[in-house]
């Protein structure tokens, strides 16, 4: 007795639409989910943009991130730190922190100071990169950067002024 192949009949016309390449995809396929903030591929992944045409308005995830949103981001860390410094720089001419929270941290340390400073912006900045493709990501990103650009021209005004 011959064996059949499970889709073909006895001609070897085709009783089931699924094709091999069917029964491939029917394994759990990377590419059915969307790419999660956090996975192995965090770190080793190839996806640097969303290929597919469907999901072009959509909120997704990407592995590889551009040289211009690390420079943006780094520059939001530098400009964090720098408002550390003029704030110490402000206080100790005479002025206040108007923070309550970094307030409380000056009146415990510096220390204490630059490292809350330090490890919320980097932890704020660290969200920011994963979500970088979610519409309004993106310009929350620019108005953080735009914040930081002023509050630098005002505590240079201050800091002249004392």
């Amino acid at each position: 007795m011959e064996k059949k192949h499970p889709y073909y009949d006895h001609l070897g016309v085709g009783v089931h639409a699924m094709a091999d390449t069917d029964l491939r995809r029917t394994k759990s396929d990377r590419r059915g989910e969307p790419t999660p903030a956090f996975s192995r591929y965090t770190l080793f992944g190839q996806r640097r943009i969303n290929r597919r045409g469907t999901d072009s308005r959509q909120c997704y995830y990407v592995d590889l991130y551009n040289a211009k949103l690390l420079a943006v981001l780094l520059l939001i860390v530098a400009l964090s730190l720098i408002d550390a410094l003029c704030t110490h720089q402000i206080i100790a001419r005479g002025g206040s922190e108007w923070n309550p929270i970094m307030r409380v941290l000056l009146d415990i340390s510096e220390h204490a100071f630059f490292s809350y400073k330090f490890v919320m912006t980097a932890i704020g900045v660290i969200i920011l990169c994963l979500h970088k493709n979610f519409r309004f990501v993106r310009h929350l990103i620019s108005m953080i950067l735009l914040f930081y650009v002023l509050l630098m021209f005002y505590q240079v005004t201050i800091l002249y002024a004392l």
